[in-house]
């Protein structure tokens, strides 16, 4: 799997290397909307990278970090999942720090061409109705709602309101 980049990011396959950096920003701030909960602890956050690259070997999964090219500085992580499925699922999330940017709709872009080079027909784009930032990138690429306010609730007891959205590549 090698890398992806844009003129101001450079998306590269998730590694062990990064526990830290994932562990430091993955916090309550940015899971408000998410499923997944807040990992406790570096063990934690390892388990979780350490199966997204047991998915990746597996072909089941892509996760990249997401890097700003000229510094390299850590943005968050950007993956394609469930690719075995007919409806594969982008997700995405960015440290507190690089939102308003416009950095995750670009990460998005480079997933949407990686779909394409994968021969992906659809993917889709679950996202948290009162997420406005968020329901705005797949609205950029032509989603359209296919789920709207599916009620979900998180393993740690917080309630979702999910509109999935589906773009055709």
């Amino acid at each position: 799997m090698n890398p992806l980049q844009s003129q101001r990011l450079r998306l590269r396959p998730v590694a062990l290397t990064d526990v830290q950096e994932v562990y430091r920003h993955f916090k309550a701030d940015i899971i408000e909307y998410m499923y997944p909960a807040v990992n406790k602890n570096l063990q934690a956050t390892r388990e979780v990278i350490q199966s997204m690259i047991k998915k990746r070997n597996a072909q089941q999964e892509e996760v990249y970090v997401i890097l700003k090219v000229e510094s390299l500085e850590f943005i968050g992580l950007a993956g394609l999942h469930d690719l075995e499925s007919d409806r594969p699922e982008i997700g995405i999330w960015t440290k507190k720090a690089a939102h308003g940017h416009h950095y995750g709709r670009e990460a998005v872009q480079l997933l949407i061409e990686r779909a394409k080079q994968l021969k992906l027909k659809t993917v889709i784009y679950p996202v948290d109705y009162r997420n406005l930032a968020s329901c705005k990138i797949p609205q950029y690429f032509g989603g359209v709602v296919v789920g709207e306010r599916e009620t979900v609730t998180t393993k740690d007891d917080r309630v979702l309101y999910i509109d999935t959205y589906e773009i055709n590549l």
